[in-house]
C-alpha cells in the first residue's frame, strides 16, 4: 500500500520560501525572487487560506534589498490596496471588528516593512511618512482590538447567565448565531 501526502498551497508556498531563503544566501537574487513571484501568485490565486503578512511582505523586501526599490514600494501599495479584503475573507466568518482589527494591524506592518525599506535606501522623507502611517494605523488596530475583547468578554457574560436557562439560551443564540462562536 503506497501512502500519498496531499501537498497543499500552503506547502508549495512554504517550499517556494524556503528555496528563496537558500538562493538568497546564495547570491542570487533574481532567481530568489522569482521563486517569491511564484509564491505569491499560488497565494493570490487562493482566496480560502489565510497566509501570515510575513509572507506576502518577503517578496517586496527581496526587491528592495536587489536595488529594485521602485519595483518593491509598488509591490508594498498593491499589498496596502488588497489588506482590506483580505482581512475579510480571512475572518468573514467573524464579527466585522475583527476583520477590521486584523487589516489595521495588516497595513502597521506593512507600513512599518515600507518604512524600513526606505530607511535602507537612506530616503528619510518617505522614512518619517511610512513610520507615521504605521503609527497611525497601529492605533487604529489597538482600538479596534479594544471593541473585540469587550464583545468577546460580553459574550461570555452572556453565556454564563443563559447556560442553565433554555429561554436565555434561545436568545443567546439569536444575538450570537454560529458563525461568530
Amino acid at each position: 500500500m503506497t501512502v500519498r501526502f496531499i501537498e497543499t498551497d500552503a506547502d508549495r508556498v512554504g517550499e517556494l520560501h524556503k528555496r528563496a531563503t537558500a538562493l538568497s544566501g546564495e547570491g542570487r537574487l533574481s532567481e530568489a525572487i522569482d521563486c517569491l513571484r511564484m509564491a505569491q501568485g499560488i497565494m493570490r490565486a487562493n482566496t480560502s487560506a489565510a497566509f501570515a503578512v510575513q509572507q506576502w511582505l518577503r517578496l517586496p523586501l527581496f526587491l528592495q534589498q536587489a536595488g529594485l526599490f521602485d519595483e518593491a514600494m509598488a509591490e508594498f501599495e498593491r499589498l496596502i490596496e488588497e489588506a482590506d479584503g483580505r482581512a475579510l475573507s480571512e475572518h468573514a466568518h467573524l464579527p466585522d471588528d475583527i476583520a477590521l482589527c486584523a487589516a489595521h494591524s495588516r497595513r502597521a506592518r506593512i507600513y512599518d516593512k515600507m518604512r524600513l525599506a526606505c530607511k535602507r535606501q537612506k530616503r528619510a522623507d518617505l522614512e518619517a511618512h511610512y513610520e507615521k502611517l504605521a503609527h497611525d494605523e497601529q492605533r487604529k488596530a489597538d482600538a479596534a482590538q479594544k471593541k473585540v475583547l469587550a464583545w468577546q468578554k460580553k459574550k461570555r457574560t452572556d453565556w454564563e447567565h443563559a447556560k442553565n436557562n433554555p429561554k436565555a439560551q434561545e436568545a443567546f443564540f439569536v444575538r450570537y448565531p454560529e458563525r461568530y462562536r
